[in-house]
């Protein structure tokens, strides 16, 4: 990717990820849904984010060679976090309740047994591990940032969550998961 187009992307994602977090943050609290817009730009920000990554885990790296059993760990880490953000994914009934501009049901099954957020926490698993395997650091700060959005998005959504569905949220949250 051209130098210009990723700090073009870089400076984008910097400004519009917290003016995009305040949006959604109005939107939930004010119509329990995500409008299609606001959809849009998130799916579109992830997709910013995507490309930078994308361009970071290709950075080739002049660092010597992982060990095997450290190589084998963090490509099992990478296929668990991976496998983790899929199933959490794909527990909802529809692309417009993933995206926030449907509420749906409240799911509890499946992988939600064991936690709440674990398309979430999959996709920070898989990309730190990966970061860690390319040896790239701005793998690793692009992961960061993401990890920071979620702690800013997470208690939105759970906020959400404990007015729609209330009793049914609040002995789901009582059960023990790991977060």
């Amino acid at each position: 990717m051209p130098r210009r187009m990723k700090l073009i992307q870089t400076i984008t994602l910097s400004v519009s990820a917290p003016i995009l977090l305040r949006r959604m943050k109005q939107e939930i609290r004010s119509q329990g849904t995500l409008s299609g817009p606001t959809a849009a730009w998130m799916w579109a920000t992830y997709g910013i984010h995507a490309a930078l990554l994308l361009d970071a885990f290709a950075t080739a790296t002049t660092a010597p060679p992982l060990a095997k059993p450290v190589r084998g760990t963090l490509q099992a880490l990478t296929v668990a976090g991976m496998s983790m953000c899929l199933a959490g994914m794909r527990r909802f009934a529809s692309p417009a309740q993933l995206s926030g501009t449907d509420v749906g049901e409240l799911v509890t099954g499946g992988i939600y047994r064991y936690n709440r957020n674990p398309q979430y926490l999959g996709a920070v698993v898989a990309l730190f591990a990966t970061s860690a395997l390319r040896r790239s650091v701005k793998g690793a700060l692009l992961t960061g940032a993401l990890m920071a959005a979620y702690r800013v998005w997470v208690p939105i959504e759970e906020n959400h969550l404990h007015r729609q569905f209330g009793s049914a949220y609040r002995r789901y949250m009582a059960a023990p998961h790991d977060g």
